[in-house]
């Protein structure tokens, strides 16, 4: 299978959304626009989670889980020691 750049994108915005870091944090350290909440359609656009993966998360055959994971940045792996923004 062929790679392209462009896949890493898509990939740090999913590993990010399966953390459970907020759409506003990826927002921000993906660098896109925060007006008109344009940046927070991005997220959508560039992650390959659909509903039924996040549902699991929150959801067992029993109803609510009791046991939610709560992610952290860290938890994305890598350093944002050298993170700059535009």
């Amino acid at each position: 299978m062929p790679f392209y750049s462009h896949a890493a994108r898509h990939r740090y915005v999913t590993m990010m959304k399966e953390s459970k870091l907020p759409d506003g944090v990826i927002v921000a350290l993906m660098g896109w626009e925060s007006k008109n909440g344009s940046g927070l359609s991005m997220v959508s656009v560039y992650s390959d989670l659909d509903e039924s993966d996040m549902l699991a998360d929150y959801f067992d055959e029993d109803g609510i889980k009791s046991d939610i994971k709560v992610g952290t940045l860290s938890d994305v792996g890598g350093s944002t020691a050298n993170f700059s923004r535009r």
